[in-house]
């Protein structure tokens, strides 16, 4: 029930706020071995076309693929949700998304809140990312990386460094 309950709250705060810190996977962890987060949608079900901050949002899903271990689908959420700072309409049109060297640089214009999230997502992905080898998103997530640490002293670093 608190996982519900706590999913109708986000939804309606998803529609509502920006930089909404969502708590559904706190609930969900609450609950112990009565039910995990990989049971529910990692997007929670919540259109796009109803989210007052897509970008954000879109950060929050790319934190679930991570921790369920699907790296292809983090980094897609990741880029999606860089996109969708570039131009807000990416989040609902899809691909072909601008190259990742353009997106990037408006990391620096989102505040601490924004910076913060994409950070905490960066570090979850990495590991996958070395699991799987060699994988040509690396350098595209480096630079990521840099242009993060430019916008935000106090940000952490890629795993590593």
């Amino acid at each position: 029930m608190t996982a519900v309950v706590t999913a109708a709250v986000d939804a309606y705060h998803l529609g509502n706020s920006l930089r909404y810190p969502e708590r559904f996977d706190l609930a969900v962890a609450q609950l112990g071995e009565q039910a995990t987060a990989a049971e529910w949608p990692a997007d929670l079900g919540v259109s796009l076309r109803d989210i007052a901050d897509p970008a954000h949002h879109l950060l929050h899903v790319a934190g679930r693929y991570a921790s369920r271990g699907l790296a292809a689908e983090a980094v897609a959420a990741l880029r999606r949700s860089l996109a969708a700072l570039h131009y807000p309409d990416y989040a609902l049109l899809g691909e072909p998304y601008p190259p990742l060297a353009e997106t990037v640089g408006l990391v620096a214009a989102t505040d601490h809140l924004h910076r913060d999230r994409l950070a905490t997502v960066l570090a979850a992905v990495e590991p996958l990312l070395a699991d799987a080898g060699t994988d040509p998103n690396r350098d595209e997530l480096a630079e990521v990386w840099d242009e993060l640490r430019a916008a935000a002293v106090d940000a952490p670093g890629p795993p590593g460094q």
